[in-house]
């Protein structure tokens, strides 16, 4: 199955598994208000403003899958009050339905074995009971509406909310005039309605103030539409960094445009590497630094991006997909930075076990990993895709000292 395929199937069967939680809560809600409400016209005014809610949430995504909106900056109207609410409301509603749904299947396995045991619901509850029952509906309310606080955390706060990850990592036959090399790495930026030009200018101040020898951006630089690469690209010229600033193209930029976009980098200073490799020579040693293109259009060559390179150097190589490290291991590359997968973005961390879409399909979403002398590090970039949300996957800004 191609990779277009995969993703219009995955996509699709988010969208219904979404749908059907919003099917079922509104049955929910359908049978409450019926047994609450008692003026007929107050009751259908609710049930008419569901209908709408409901049918306002589903268009951003039929018109994402169908139309790619919004293509475009929208108005902060649109961006507040339709697109950030709504995707609250669509992530926190499955979380609400699965548990509501766990509460119900619970009931009828107890109905079930109380039934099977002769057993029969006692007649008369006192007043202590009622005031029980009371007390777990509503904490169970609030546990079950608790996701949408967490969501709404997410975009407000786990979104902006940056951190610099510093790593000292040893790479074989570094020179040891090259000790301490600070190498600062920024991915997954996604310069879009969700992080707009002068976001991402604060983001590099905050690089230019680590003072770094290279800088390595590993691709995704726009979200959704070529409106935002010239931005993007002024932003990113702003970049100072003693040996040079290098990048790669992710499958974003391949989706709006991978030849525009390497122009505007290419003219605002950033060097762009397509399966090329430079030799850099940093007081007098050698250093290669090297980029392969994103699979999504493009072909990773990885071949024809470490020929002609310092054979006795170690190498830096930036790949956007870190599915491809066993590919650079297997040609004894030393270091490779990647990103793509955010860390998840929207991860449910407990005491050793990690849980998001992006740990179902790989086992590299963030962090750092090893293949004999290979060593791949994945950042969880400091953009969003999707819904505009981080949850336990903090805005990464990588800054390695290599040794």
């Amino acid at each position: 199955m191609s990779t277009r395929a995969s993703f219009f199937l995955i996509f699709s069967a988010g969208v219904a598994v979404l749908g059907f939680a919003q099917v079922y809560l509104f049955r929910k809600a359908l049978r409450l208000i019926r047994r609450a409400v008692g003026r007929p016209r107050l009751r259908q005014a609710l049930i008419g403003c569901m209908c709408v809610l409901l049918t306002l949430m589903f268009l951003p995504y039929l018109f994402r899958l169908f139309y790619k909106w919004p293509e475009h900056e929208v108005s902060a109207f649109v961006l507040y009050g339709m697109l950030y609410p709504l995707s609250i409301w669509s992530l926190g509603s499955v979380s609400t339905c699965l548990l509501i749904g766990l509460k119900d299947v619970s009931a009828i396995v107890l109905h079930a074995c109380r039934r099977w045991r002769g057993q029969k619901h006692p007649e008369s509850t006192s007043p202590s009971q009622v005031t029980r029952r009371d007390f777990l509906r509503w904490t169970f309310g609030a546990a079950a509406l608790s996701p949408l606080g967490a969501l709404t955390y997410g975009a407000a706060i786990g979104k902006e909310w940056h951190e610099v990850v510093e790593h000292t990592l040893v790479l074989p036959n570094l020179s040891p005039a090259l000790q301490g090399l600070r190498l600062v790495q920024l991915t997954d930026i996604h310069v879009g309605n969700f992080l707009k030009q002068e976001r991402l200018e604060e983001y590099v101040r905050v690089v230019n103030e680590l003072g770094p020898d290279l800088v390595a951006l590993t691709g995704d630089f726009i979200g959704s539409s070529p409106q935002f690469i010239r931005p993007c690209a002024k932003a990113l010229g702003k970049l100072r960094a003693k040996q040079g600033v290098f990048a790669c193209l992710g499958n974003h930029d391949h989706w709006v445009g991978a030849h525009t976009m390497t122009s505007a980098l290419e003219a605002a200073g950033v060097e762009v590497l397509r399966n090329e490799g430079r030799r850099l020579l940093i007081r007098d040693v050698p250093l290669n630094v090297a980029g392969v293109d994103d699979p999504w259009r493009g072909t990773a060559d990885f071949d024809q991006a470490l020929a002609g390179l310092h054979p006795a150097a170690p190498t830096v190589l930036l790949c956007h997909q870190p599915d491809l490290f066993p590919a650079a291991a297997r040609r004894g590359v030393a270091l490779t930075l990647s990103g793509h997968y955010h860390g998840g973005q929207i991860k449910l961390a407990l005491p050793g076990f990690t849980l998001s879409p992006a740990h179902l399909i790989s086992r590299f979403v963030e962090g750092l990993f090893r293949s004999g002398r290979s060593q791949l590090y994945v950042s969880r970039g400091i953009g969003v895709t999707g819904p505009p949300i981080r949850l336990n996957a903090r805005p990464e800004i990588t800054l390695l000292h290599l040794t």
